[in-house]
């Protein structure tokens, strides 16, 4: 029976108390107003190649080391996608494939080309270490057939011919044309039809012949990469080459690398990537224009964000990606792929039904040498405020000495919170690029992790609880990053590895993403009109003036206490005369209420000549009564009292500015910091005792 249990930690600092309300984001490209937004898919979906087979469209994408692979997605409006299978289950042709002294690591399958001829659908891919392969299949959604190849074709363009002919293209900068035979072994030579002139890098061709015309539609890459197309009347050239969009779209990088397709209703269109930052690279659709035989992608020269659906002859409903899994199949979701093959004795569904249980494989030093990762793609919404959410529950009573068992983010860097057991106990781990950055010990068996991937600014943030109501922050913040020593997007992973010896295990209840419960603002803080800093701790002089400032793209509310701050304004200064904290409390618009603090250490002695405090105030006490003349400069509309504690004891504001004011206070022996404003800022600081 799934149970929640709940424990004491022994904690010395905490830095945020998190409480989540679930709420609606958009992750569908689908408006549902006729219309669709870019990208295509907000998550890791590069190299696309798309056939439609009567009313049905199927898109084939690189996994490259992540197995299932070879994913096969489908369609019925070009828009809205779901998955169909994975072409090929794992990879046997290595021993880097099951992480055994080796990895393949931004190898594996590569730009795939998907095709479908007499009643058989064919994927054509390579690797670059064991050459080239074919899938084939009668059923897209029934196992494929893997067959390896005496040779592989670089970036390969399979091509069925109405004459009865195959041909490959292939090549990076140069581009060539191969015949095959049916069982896909070349019967020639290469020959060799063309050569990027307009710089290195011409690649990822795919072949089409429409209205006579052979067309090589191909990519010059990277992430400036455009699209152009290669037109002959014969199969070997002499091939024009015309750019047909080079356009950085509503991303804000190069439109390359995919396919053309031809709706049921004569419409054109291209499916066609874009790199996409720390999330990898996505699928967008384009519109297709043909203009003297050229097939112009895009509109007058540019990529669309929000456009029109295709004219597929029907509407059909919104379908959205799977990502959360309460693992109570006996089969696992097609959203998932282990990180290299993975070691089917040491997982389970079965073991503990309603758990996805994962037993420790063989003594690792890292997460990136563990076997048995399981991964799954991070995507964005489409707003870069919302960041998105992944938590699990796992249980954790059954790891042995060394083991090491959480919810990573996954790419180079990469960072995770966990358990792991350290001389008999049970720690709560962040580890960021390889360093232990917090380490909490525990007793619980029963734990809640959470990874906040934010793909507006490249962050991911990590969070423990004990009841899935309140979460902490547990670490400092991974920067994540596109590496092509990885080569795909940024992965939410589970994992469980030894570092000593095996024998452990631990069951993971759930797996469930959300939007909105971890979208976070933190405020900079500006020293004396320095420059803006997001630290949480920081120290001054005496009398600095010190500006708390919000994420100008927070959207939210915001309060302040401590160090004399009351109030909801979206700016606050203070001026703090001793150590104080500042508690920040952010709501963002989902309900979602983060508490910050902020620790000001403020130097001992006296106020720094450097500082805000200015001399032009004079304070001429009275005696007798409690009662202060005070005398400055400039004309000043606001006067407040603070005291050594950072509470505001007086604060007296004039309807028009003045330079002389009695100020009648009741006090106790001490010093205080006196502060005179005038509408627009700050301008004089003193102390004075009494």
């Amino acid at each position: 029976m799934k149970t929640s249990l709940r424990s004491v930690i022994t904690i010395f600092s905490t830095t945020f108390l998190i409480s989540f309300h679930l709420t609606a984001q958009q992750r569908q490209s689908d408006n549902g107003d006729g219309t669709y937004t870019n990208p295509l898919i907000y998550a890791d979906f590069p190299d696309p190649d798309v056939i439609r087979v009567d009313s049905t469209y199927y898109m084939v994408t690189t996994t490259m080391f992540i197995f299932p692979g070879v994913p096969i997605l489908k369609s019925y409006d070009l828009v809205n996608w779901e998955y169909c299978s994975n072409a090929v289950q794992r990879m046997d042709y290595s021993p880097c494939y099951n992480l055994d002294g080796c990895d393949r690591y931004s190898h594996g399958q590569w730009a795939t080309s998907l095709k479908y001829h007499n009643g058989t659908y064919y994927a054509m891919f390579i690797t670059l270490d064991e050459g080239g392969f074919v899938c084939s299949a009668t059923d897209p959604e029934e196992p494929w057939e893997l067959t390896k190849l005496p040779r592989g074709f670089y970036d390969p363009g399979l091509f069925f011919d109405d004459d009865g002919k195959i041909y490959v293209a292939h090549g990076y900068s140069t581009i060539y044309i191969t015949e095959l035979d049916t069982n896909f072994i070349a019967k020639s030579a290469d020959v060799l039809v063309f050569t990027g002139d307009i710089r290195p890098g011409l690649e990822g061709s795919h072949v089409y012949k429409i209205n006579g015309y052979y067309y090589l539609y191909a990519t010059y890459g990277g992430g400036d990469g455009f699209q152009v197309t290669l037109r002959s009347d014969n199969i070997y050239g002499p091939y024009e080459e015309k750019i047909v969009i080079r356009d950085n779209g509503n991303l804000g990088t190069g439109i390359h690398q995919g396919a053309l397709i031809e709706t049921q209703t004569g419409q054109w269109w291209s499916i066609i990537f874009q790199d996409g930052g720390a999330f990898g690279r996505f699928p967008t659709l384009q519109p297709v224009t043909w203009e003297d035989d050229w097939p112009m992608v895009g509109v007058d020269g540019r990529g669309v964000g929000t456009y029109p659906k295709p004219d597929v002859g029907r509407e059909y409903p919104i379908s959205i990606l799977p990502t959360s899994d309460e693992f109570e199949n006996d089969t696992l979701g097609l959203q998932w792929g282990w990180n290299h093959n993975p070691d089917t004795t040491k997982w389970s569904f079965t073991e503990n039904p309603g758990y996805l249980r994962l037993h420790t494989v063989k003594p690792v030093s890292n997460l990136r040498e563990a076997q048995n990762t399981l991964t799954q793609r991070i995507f964005a919404y489409y707003s870069t405020k919302v960041a998105s959410t992944a938590t699990i529950n796992i249980e954790v009573g059954n790891m042995l000495e060394g083991d090491v068992a959480g919810l990573a983010v996954f790419q180079e860097p990469y960072a995770y919170i966990g358990i792991k057991k350290i001389n008999g106990v049970n720690h709560l781990v962040m580890v960021n690029n390889g360093n232990t950055i917090a380490s909490l010990a525990t007793d619980s068996s029963s734990i809640y992790l959470r990874a906040n991937a934010n793909y507006g600014t490249s962050r991911a943030s990590f969070a423990f609880s004990f009841d899935n109501q309140s979460y902490s922050l547990l670490g400092n913040e991974l920067t994540m990053q596109f590496k092509l020593s990885i080569f795909t997007g940024n992965k939410f992973c589970l994992f469980n590895y030894a570092t000593v010896a095996t024998g452990g295990f631990v069951d993971i209840d759930w797996f469930r993403t959300d939007s909105c419960s971890q979208t976070v603002c933190k405020p900079y803080l500006r020293v004396n009109d320095g420059i803006l800093t997001d630290t949480n701790e920081i120290t001054v002089d005496p009398g600095d003036s010190i500006l708390l400032i919000p994420e100008a793209d927070g959207e939210g509310t915001w309060s302040w206490s401590g160090c004399g701050l009351t109030g909801t304004s979206d700016v606050q200064t203070i001026y703090p005369v001793s150590t104080c904290t500042v508690m920040v409390t952010f709501t963002n618009p989902c309900g979602v209420k983060t508490i910050l603090w902020y620790k000001i250490n403020v130097n001992p002695g006296t106020v720094n000549e450097n500082s805000n405090v200015n001399s032009g105030i004079l304070i001429i006490p009275n005696p007798v009564r409690s009662e202060f003349q005070v005398l400055w400069e400039s004309n000043f509309n606001n006067l407040s009292v603070y005291s050594l504690d950072g509470k505001q004891v007086a604060n007296i504001k004039y309807s028009i500015p003045l330079n002389t004011a009695y100020l009648s206070l009741h006090l106790n022996s001490g010093v205080y910091l006196m502060v005179l404003k005038n509408n627009k800022t700050s301008a004089m600081t003193r102390f004075f005792y009494i």
